[in-house]
């Protein structure tokens, strides 16, 4: 299957309106969560900040739809990417069986260099962005919001 640079422009743009929309639904909805008191954090402070990160996709989306190091090429080759996906999905739902063995924190790094691997990433990026996904879920959750996992 070939795609047009033109037609992959236009999905990316589609993509971007619909997550600054959806990102901006989020967050305001996240804003009428009610608040805790002496200023700790409540239960719209991750809707939040995922509504943020989901809006600023977006925005990089509209801003740069294309590939600039495709421009050149008229034509893009996509392969099927369902097995890998499969793998990943497969991946993910074993999760919940391997967190009480393994706990939480290997459990979602093997989940997540498995997914990358998978997806036929480059091996030092997946393995940087596990460990900067842990460590920030370790930052946000230990802590900051003394809930460990």
């Amino acid at each position: 299957m070939m795609l047009n640079l033109a037609k992959m422009k236009s999905r990316n743009t589609l993509a971007g309106l619909l997550l600054v929309f959806l990102g901006a639904g989020i967050f305001m909805m996240a804003r009428s969560f009610p608040s805790l008191p002496e200023g700790h954090p409540g239960p719209g402070l991750f809707p939040g900040i995922l509504g943020i990160g989901l809006l600023i996709n977006g925005a990089v989306l509209l801003l740069f739809p294309g590939n600039k190091d495709h421009e050149a090429d008229t034509e893009i080759k996509t392969e099927s990417r369902a097995l890998p996906l499969l793998a990943g999905v497969v991946l993910i739902i074993l999760f919940p069986f391997l967190q009480p063995f393994l706990g939480t924190y290997p459990s979602l790094g093997l989940v997540g260099i498995g997914v990358g691997f998978t997806l036929r990433l480059q091996p030092l990026m997946v393995i940087v962005t596990v460990v900067a996904t842990l460590s920030l879920i370790y930052l946000a959750f230990n802590l900051m919001l003394g809930l460990p996992l």
